[in-house]
């Protein structure tokens, strides 16, 4: 195996030139975090000007106690104050149980979230607001891309960790809006070809807000490239034949999907559930199955399970 090979004198160069970038973009950013692991996140927040809103909030909402508890580990997705100017949020003003609701939906408790973790596929993690439809903890998504970190879609100020003795901080620029149905699937990459059927019919993304419960088997891009031949053609009934048989009346989470459960879904077509060793796959009309890739996705107007195949009903 090759390596490059540069001068000695080229390479210290180069290393006294970033040293001193790296001290001048500190001596410019006062706002910048710094990672202290003899304090906690609360102890941090309190002497952080640029988080002196957050700070108000917390206080506000009893939640500086928890965020101080050095027993738990934190994950604190931490908005600055222009942030909530941005939002039009007054934290002084804005009822408590619905303040209480946004910040927790910043925290992940039991965890600190570090970079190591994005690498794998667990980019779902659960927040501890119980603003979920059911009284569920609200689901969040993180990602790491091209160096750049995304919460729910939206592109982090830090994009690594800064860490303390009960958790990990990441500053964002905008306050994170608890997520709808329709929210999850725009943000998520992943499910671009599903939000793209969704609005290529008619009043069907309207029904998360009905009122009632819903569970919604949310098929990724590959599942929509494999049967690109099917739904060539189809018109917008037929295409929302299909998606309805990807939705369920109620909230079916892993607790309540059993094995050989067969479910009749709005399509009015029924599905079966085959778990085995933990793993549980949906069986469509004809007898092919998928699997769920990601499950137990809460918002506020329903549940999601990332599934790796488009369900087909009978007719297809």
């Amino acid at each position: 195996m090759k390596f490059l090979k540069f001068p000695f004198t080229t390479l210290f160069f180069a290393l006294i030139v970033s040293m001193s970038f790296i001290a001048c973009e500190s001596d410019d950013d006062d706002d910048m975090i710094i990672a202290d692991k003899d304090k906690t996140i609360t102890e941090y927040l309190q002497t952080a000007e640029e988080f002196s809103t957050l700070r108000t909030a917390l206080d506000r909402t009893n939640l500086s106690a928890i965020l101080n508890d050095d027993d738990t580990d934190f994950t604190l997705f931490a908005p600055n104050n222009d942030a909530f100017a941005a939002a039009g949020i007054n934290v002084n003003e804005i009822d408590t149980d619905a303040l209480t609701d946004v910040l927790l939906y910043h925290v992940v408790a039991g965890n600190k979230i570090k970079e190591v973790d994005l690498l794998f596929d667990d980019r779902y993690y659960t927040t501890e607001s119980t603003a979920g439809i059911g009284g569920n903890k609200l689901s969040i998504m993180i990602d790491k891309e091209s160096g750049t970190l995304f919460i729910n879609g939206m592109a982090a100020i830090s994009d690594s960790e800064n860490d303390f003795d009960n958790g990990v901080i990441y500053e964002l620029g905008s306050v994170l809006a608890l997520p709808t149905v329709t929210s999850v699937i725009a943000n998520d990459a992943d499910l671009q070809n599903l939000e793209g059927a969704l609005s290529s019919v008619d009043g069907l993304a309207d029904t998360f807000d009905d009122g009632e419960e819903y569970t919604l088997f949310a098929p990724v891009n590959d599942g929509f490239d494999d049967i690109e031949d099917v739904v060539e053609g189809l018109n917008s009934d037929q295409l929302g034949s299909i998606l309805t048989y990807h939705l369920l009346e109620g909230i079916f989470n892993g607790d309540n999907l059993n094995d050989d459960d067969v479910i009749t879904t709005v399509n009015g077509e029924t599905i079966k559930i085959d778990v085995d060793f933990g793993n549980t796959e949906i069986e469509d009309a004809n007898g092919d199955k998928t699997r769920i890739k990601i499950g137990n996705i809460y918002t506020t107007n329903g549940l999601i399970h990332i599934i790796d195949d488009v369900l087909l009903p009978s007719e297809y």
